[in-house]
């Protein structure tokens, strides 16, 4: 499962800088909703998501809410 992961957030990571930025999130709504389910707002979901508050997404924080997600 990770492995997909790791291919979805390399997919989203459109600037290869190993992060994932609100822009590079929003452009990717579409896509992510299709794997994990429809996103509202994406930005209040970047938020969530960004646990360390720092405006960009690792992997780990991608995987972490994704697996959230997936549970239900």
């Amino acid at each position: 499962m990770y492995f997909e992961f790791w291919v979805a957030f390399g997919k989203v990571d459109t600037s290869n800088d190993g992060l994932i930025d609100l822009t590079e999130f929003i452009m990717a709504k579409k896509m992510v909703s299709q794997w994990l389910g429809k996103i509202i707002d994406p930005e209040i979901e970047f938020n969530i998501i960004d646990s360390k508050g720092n405006g960009k997404i690792s992997f780990g924080e991608f995987t972490k809410w994704g697996l959230k997600v997936l549970r239900g």
